[in-house]
C-alpha cells in the first residue's frame, strides 16, 4: 500500500524538504545536499511522472531523472542566455 503513493509522496517530500533547507540559514551541508537533490533529480523525476515511465525500477528511474534534470537544466541556461 504505501509503495503505491511513495511515488508521489517522494518527490513532493523531498522539494519540502530542499526549499526549507535551501532558504533557512542551516549547516552549508545541508543546503548543498538538499540544494543539489532539488537541482539534479527533482526535475528529471517530475518529467518522468508526467511522460508515466512508472514501470521503471527506482535505480534506473534515479538515473534517468539525473540525466533528464541535467538536461533540463543546461536547456533552461541555453534559453535564458
Amino acid at each position: 500500500m504505501l509503495k503505491k503513493y511513495l511515488d508521489k509522496i517522494l518527490p513532493a517530500l523531498l522539494l519540502v524538504l530542499s526549499l526549507v533547507a535551501v532558504w533557512l540559514p542551516l549547516s552549508p551541508l545541508f543546503q548543498a545536499i538538499f540544494g543539489t537533490i532539488l537541482l539534479y533529480i527533482l526535475p528529471g523525476w517530475l518529467v518522468l511522472r508526467i511522460l508515466r515511465l512508472n514501470y521503471l525500477d527506482f535505480f534506473r528511474r534515479l538515473v534517468l531523472s539525473v540525466g533528464i534534470s541535467t538536461a533540463v537544466i543546461m536547456g533552461w541556461g541555453r534559453l535564458m542566455n
